[in-house]
């Protein structure tokens, strides 16, 4: 059986409007930032692309990144064409600033099919080593740039 938001978007054809929720700050924080970011459940971690490798957040950053998330609510609020709508997206940005609000939110990002990982997955290629900025393809015997779907951590 489809659930609500599924048969929504059959039936209208398309995605239903962002809530303003800890769930929609959810969806919005897995679009803006779900690329660089993935989160193992078994290791209860967050982990950062550097650009090289996965790495975990041992500094905060995801925190920051679900920070300036919750940012760009206002920036929606501004978008909106109703007075009605400002205001809403505007009391929704205010109470998403809470540490609580923006904890909520990342707790459900971490189901989020885009950034689940399991350990299995990382270092998952045995021929594939990854060096100071590079990676070497060991059976293929060439360099390359690393590549965040690779999953080296």
């Amino acid at each position: 059986m489809l659930d609500r938001t599924k048969r929504l978007r059959i039936r209208n054809g398309c995605r239903p409007a962002k809530l303003l929720t800890a769930l929609g700050n959810a969806r919005r924080f897995i679009e803006q930032h779900g690329e660089n970011l993935r989160y193992c459940r078994q290791w209860a971690k967050w982990l950062v692309w550097d650009g090289t490798r996965w790495k975990s957040d041992v500094t905060g950053e995801v925190f920051g990144l679900a920070k300036e998330t919750v940012e760009t609510i206002w920036d929606e609020a501004k978008t909106k064409t109703t007075e009605v709508d400002q205001k809403r997206y505007f009391q929704c940005a205010r109470a998403s600033q809470s540490e609580g609000k923006i904890r909520a939110m990342m707790s459900l990002a971490t189901s989020k099919p885009l950034v689940v990982v399991e350990p299995h997955q990382l270092d998952a290629d045995q021929w594939l080593l990854n060096c100071a900025k590079r990676s070497l393809e060991l059976a293929q015997r060439r360099i390359r740039a690393p590549r965040a779907r690779t999953s080296l951590h």
